[in-house]
C-alpha cells in the first residue's frame, strides 16, 4: 500500500512540474469613456443611418479624446487621444477593431442597434480589449448620439473568473493519482 500512495503522490508531484511556467497573464480592469465627432453615412438623419463616420480624422478613421478611466485604464491622461474606425453598423462584422489608444485595442465581436430614431442612436456591443502583458479580456461597448455631430463612448470590463488551465491540470493528476491507490488497495 505504501508503494501505491507514493505512486500517486509522485504522479501529483510530476505533473504540478509538468504546470511550471505555464502562466497566465492578468485580465484588464476598470472603465474607459471616450468621445469624439461622428457623422452618418447611408441616410439623411439618426433614423435612417446605416453607419458611422468618425470626424477629425482620415477616411478611415477618426480622433477620439479619453474623457474618463479607472483601474487599468488609469495610465491614460484626460484628453488623451487615439483613434476610432468608421464601420457601417447594419452590416457589421465580427472581429473588427473598432478603437486603439496607447497600446489598448478594442476589437468588436457583436453588435445590436438598441435605439434608432431621429433624436437618438444607441449601439452596443461585446468583444475584447487587448494591452501587452494582459489577457484579452472581455468587454462590453455602448455608443450613444443624439445629433449628428457628437458622440460618447464607454467601454468597461466584464471579467470572469475562470479557474487556470494548470490549476485544473494539478487537481486532475491528484485526484487520479488518489483514485489509482484506491484501486490498487482493494486489489
Amino acid at each position: 500500500m505504501r508503494k501505491t500512495v507514493l505512486k500517486g503522490i509522485t504522479i501529483a508531484a510530476v505533473g504540478s512540474l509538468m504546470t511550471v511556467g505555464v502562466a497566465s497573464a492578468e485580465l484588464i480592469s476598470g472603465e474607459i469613456s471616450i468621445s469624439g465627432g461622428f457623422d452618418i453615412t447611408g441616410g439623411t438623419d439618426l433614423s435612417d443611418a446605416t453607419g458611422l463616420q468618425f470626424t477629425n480624422g482620415d477616411d478611415d478613421s477618426g480622433i477620439l479624446l479619453v474623457m474618463s478611466t479607472s483601474g487599468d485604464f488609469a495610465t491614460l491622461d484626460f484628453g488623451a487621444t487615439g483613434t476610432i474606425y468608421n464601420f457601417e453598423f447594419d452590416s457589421f462584422v465580427s472581429g473588427f477593431t473598432l478603437w486603439t489608444i496607447d497600446g489598448f485595442t478594442f476589437t468588436l465581436e457583436t453588435l445590436s442597434i438598441d435605439d434608432q430614431s431621429t433624436t437618438d442612436l444607441d449601439l452596443s456591443g461585446t468583444g475584447y480589449i487587448s494591452y501587452a502583458g494582459y489577457d484579452d479580456t472581455p468587454g462590453v461597448w455602448n455608443f450613444s448620439g443624439q445629433t449628428i455631430t457628437g458622440a460618447t463612448f464607454s467601454w468597461s470590463s466584464t471579467n470572469s473568473t475562470v479557474p487556470e488551465p494548470a490549476t485544473l491540470l494539478l487537481f486532475g493528476t491528484g485526484v487520479a493519482g488518489l483514485a489509482g491507490a484506491s484501486r490498487r488497495k482493494k486489489d
